[in-house]
């Protein structure tokens, strides 16, 4: 009785030759003439075939034609349309070509050499289409069409259209066009459009409408022609997947174009997930007009503002204090100030002065100043003595000056001398200069000896100067052995 595995396997689906061929697309065989005989016998269609019985007698290329003309009707089939199918079975299309191929007596140095320069012509902008044809004329089949000629020829900004057309028209059968490829197609600024016009147009069954969507969503400098061109040209191949939604919204460049077009076009299939609208927060160019569009949008109220997008929005380098005031313009309610939110602020480099400011102004009682608060800022290295002095400025009761906290002041290589300067003049009596502060600005490269100097400075007692003074000596010439603070003398 038949086995039970056969039940439900693809034994028992479509087993005509085009089928197979596709299913065992990525098979070997010693004699690449077995890659079309080893089929046939389970094939539905071909296994009685008169045109495809096993001949050893004649070449691969020979078998292999005899297949796609099997597969194309035995009508008189043109050298392009045969290319084309070979094309789309890639066990064929390997064996049609190698066999093809010769190799002279090339060392494989030389063999490389003359591929990088194929690879070289096709990026050649303007030159390439002349370059390229010179070098395929002089070397023939010897020369494979690598993805890296193909994409070199994708990314020419002057010639790629052109180029790109040769190498279709010459070596077309070897011309792959891979993800790689329509990656550096939408992201060509100058002929971006012109070359995903061409591959359309003469490649359109293997350009996959919602990958090449993806690649230009992704696309910092891509010109929203090219997505407009796909939506109109594959609109039914297109499909507005989350991955597609999430590269718009992490577009730093033209995120908000890309968001624009997807909602007006295909509005109904944007998702708007919590991951998107953490995408859109973390954007540090274009955050503010892509969270505008998902909460202006029809469904704006499926904008789940949780506590990782407030967190997300505080982090954000470039536009933290835009997004911040649009969420809590917009969706107040729904934003938490919470004690990571208001460490995440402090720790931002750039933005976060801005951004505590707002916080301060707008949600005053809900900002926690704890002392991990404290020591964030003390560790800002570019925006802590800012956001300290706003702290000491607008919260100072609440400041607590831990050993923690000059312990990160002295360990700040960039902002340290301002961070303990401003401690020392505001809370001197709070700064206590333990042997983990001293240690802390020996081993700090920058500012070490500025910090050091003065911490001596600040005490009042000689021999206390002088004690703090050996215990860095000790702890920075063990480290790094290196001279003394400035004016040390007159301690000694």
């Amino acid at each position: 009785m038949p086995g039970q595995s056969r039940q439900g396997s693809w034994w028992n689906e479509k087993r005509d030759l085009y089928t197979l061929f596709q299913k065992f697309s990525n098979s070997k065989a010693g004699d690449p003439r077995d890659l079309v005989y080893a089929l046939l016998g389970i094939s539905s269609d071909a296994r009685n075939a008169n045109h495809l019985r096993p001949d050893y007698n004649k070449t691969v290329h020979e078998v292999i034609c005899d297949s796609a003309s099997f597969l194309l009707g035995y009508t008189d089939v043109s050298h392009v349309t045969l290319q084309s199918l070979i094309r789309t079975l890639p066990s064929l299309r390997k064996a049609y070509f190698d066999e093809d191929r010769t190799y002279p007596a090339y060392s494989i140095g030389r063999l490389e050499t003359m591929k990088k320069e194929v690879q070289t012509a096709a990026g050649a902008g303007k030159s390439g289409k002349k370059m390229l044809k010179n070098l395929l004329e002089q070397y023939g089949a010897t020369i494979p069409i690598t993805e890296e000629v193909v994409v070199a020829a994708a990314n020419n900004q002057e010639g790629g259209p052109e180029v790109m057309q040769l190498l279709l028209q010459q070596r077309g059968i070897e011309v792959e066009i891979t993800e790689a490829v329509v990656t550096a197609a939408v992201n060509n600024q100058k002929s971006g459009l012109a070359l995903m016009k061409l591959l359309l147009l003469q490649r359109g069954a293997e350009l996959r409408g919602t990958d090449a969507l993806l690649a230009a969503a992704k696309s910092e400098g891509s010109d929203k022609d090219i997505m407009t061109f796909l939506l109109d040209h594959r609109d039914a191949d297109v499909q507005i997947t989350q991955a597609v939604v999430m590269a718009a919204a992490k577009n730093e460049g033209s995120g908000k174009d890309i968001m624009t077009l997807l909602l007006n076009r295909r509005g109904a299939d944007v998702q708007i997930t919590k991951d998107v609208v953490m995408a859109a927060a973390r954007n540090r160019r274009s955050s503010k007009d892509i969270m505008t569009l998902l909460l202006d949008h029809h469904r704006g109220a499926d904008v789940q503002i949780t506590q990782d997008v407030v967190i997300a929005a505080a982090k954000n380098e470039g536009s933290g204090k835009d997004i911040m005031t649009l969420l809590i313009n917009r969706r107040g309610a729904d934003v938490q100030i919470t004690k990571d939110v208001v460490m995440a602020a402090a720790r931002n480099w750039r933005s976060g002065k801005d951004i505590m400011t707002f916080l301060l102004d707008h949600r005053d009682a809900d900002v926690q100043i704890t002392k991990d608060v404290v020591m964030a800022a003390a560790r800002n290295w570019r925006s802590g003595k800012d956001i300290m002095t706003l702290l000491l400025d607008r919260r100072g009761a609440d400041v607590q000056i831990t050993q923690e906290v000059v312990v990160a002041a002295a360990r700040n290589r960039y902002n340290g001398e301002d961070i303990m300067t401003l401690l020392l003049n505001r809370r001197g009596a709070d700064v206590q200069i333990t042997e983990d502060v001293v240690m802390a600005a020996a081993k700090n490269e920058g500012i070490g000896k500025d910090i050091m100097t003065l911490l001596l400075a600040a005490q009042t007692s000689r021999s206390r100067k002088r004690s703090l003074l050996q215990l860095w000596q000790s702890r920075r010439w063990k480290s790094y052995q290196v001279s003394a603070p400035n004016n040390v003398h007159r301690y000694n």
